[in-house]
């Protein structure tokens, strides 16, 4: 009912259905099982719902990624049936079974008591099991699923889009919540209940840790996560008695696209955190944050095997530098050629599970961006791009993204130049975005 009644008052993008603050005091379900319910309330015989994008129906469960990128393509409103339910006037069952919203997903297997006592009842001091820290809600999500008992938290703070935190906000980031702005705390990505709940909201990072038993980082192989890791492991440096019951799980795998019992079966191996992980992470960090590019290329010369994916991670990131004799990156080239192989619509040049961009370094919102800049720039690349720019505001006006969807893509003269590499972006248009700590600042040389 509170679903039905948000989407009532305007709610109609749903990503803001999940915001606490607009759910209320009810707690009962995740997220992933409040989605599940909104597909219910959707996709049923009878839907009280319109608007969930229909790739919703034949997305595997299992597809995170595609399943996030649908929901924020969806624009919902109340049919007829949805009002007179709100209005007490109609009754759901009466024309829709109702596992049609419950019975068909995983519940939620974390248990009642999330501390173990580590001395008797009248202590003070309560020591939890574990606490895993991981760069991706869906992750946090189905890994407090897999391990009941143990506490995940999602930082998921954009490390490859935009300016670096300055040093007084770095310092902040991890401290107790005091003054910081909302988005500059390492708590803001988490559920303020589940916090709560644990008995930690608000806490430092160093404080947290040292009330766990042991500390596990659980680390996807994509760049963003991979630059969390070396800024984690490069805070928790000077704190022995953290980093000594440290342990990192670096998996090959994207872990929020498993479902909890899978996860508990693949029981990938924790490595304790050795100070070889401390020293690179250190170095790399500090190489990312520098004002050129220059010590982030001086890594590839050195032994980074101790982490499984950061060479990787070294080599995508310095490819999305603007490149001689096109001016672009490698996703934003990626972008021309799938135009230039025909496919038209923007959504279908968007990264993503089983689609054709390959490209893992930006996020939605960050690929949106990017094609803003080639369609909308001084001497546009792409032609046929109806609206922008790529935001919330978009997403949330049901007419300006309908637009969108139905745009279809072409190269102008300059994209086919490019293509050929005959012709340079940069050449006809600014550039001005961050790679790290570095400023990339090209203007028009023609």
């Amino acid at each position: 009912m509170r679903l039905l009644e948000l989407i009532a008052a305007g709610y109609s993008h749903p990503n803001r259905l999940f915001y606490e603050d607009k759910l209320g005091q009810r707690r009962v379900f995740n997220d992933h099982e409040i989605g599940c319910m909104l597909e219910g309330l959707a996709h049923s015989p009878l839907p009280a719902v319109v608007g969930l994008d229909d790739e919703l129906r034949v997305l595997d469960k299992e597809n995170h990624a595609g399943r996030h990128a649908a929901f924020l393509r969806s624009w919902l409103s109340l049919t007829e049936f949805g009002k007179a339910i709100l209005a007490h006037k109609e009754d759901f069952s009466r024309h829709n079974p109702i596992d049609s919203l419950m019975g068909r997903h995983e519940a939620d297997q974390r248990s009642d008591m999330a501390f173990r006592s580590c001395s008797d009842e009248t202590s003070t001091e309560t020591r939890m099991t574990r606490l895993i820290l991981t760069a991706d809600s869906s992750a946090a999500g189905a890994l407090m699923g897999a391990h009941p008992g143990d506490l995940a938290i999602a930082i998921e703070r954009r490390l490859i889009w935009g300016a670096l935190l300055s040093g007084v906000q770095l310092d902040a980031f991890f401290a107790a919540r005091t003054t910081q702005e909302n988005g500059l705390h390492w708590q803001d990505d988490s559920p303020s209940w589940r916090l709560e709940e644990f008995g930690v909201a608000d806490l430092g990072l160093i404080e947290l840790c040292t009330k766990c038993e042991a500390v596990e980082l659980w680390i996807n192989p994509e760049p963003n996560a991979q630059l969390m890791l070396l800024w984690l492991l490069d805070y928790l440096r000077p704190h022995a008695n953290v980093t000594s019951r440290l342990a990192l799980v670096q998996a090959d795998f994207s872990i929020g696209n498993q479902l909890p019992r899978e996860l508990a079966a693949l029981r990938p191996q924790a490595v304790p955190v050795r100070n070889d992980h401390l020293e690179i992470a250190a170095s790399a960090w500090a190489a990312w944050r520098a004002p050129t590019p220059q010590a982030w290329f001086d890594l590839l010369a050195r032994d980074l095997k101790t982490f499984l994916h950061l060479r990787n991670t070294v080599i995508s990131l310095l490819e999305e530098l603007p490149m001689r004799g096109s001016g672009l990156g490698a996703t934003e080239m990626r972008i021309l050629e799938l135009i230039s192989a025909g496919h038209v619509h923007p959504y279908e040049v968007f990264p993503g599970h089983e689609k054709s961009n390959e490209r893992r370094v930006f996020g939605y919102w960050e690929v949106g961006a990017l094609l803003d800049g080639l369609a909308h720039g001084p001497a546009p690349a792409v032609l046929g791009l109806d609206e922008g720019p790529f935001d919330l505001d978009m997403h949330e006006d049901a007419g300006r993204h309908a637009r969108y969807k139905r745009s279809r893509l072409a190269l102008t003269e300059l994209g086919k130049a490019i293509i050929a590499r005959a012709d340079d972006f940069s050449w006809h248009n600014p550039i001005h975005r961050w790679w790290g700590g570095t400023e990339v600042v090209v203007r028009e040389e023609r």
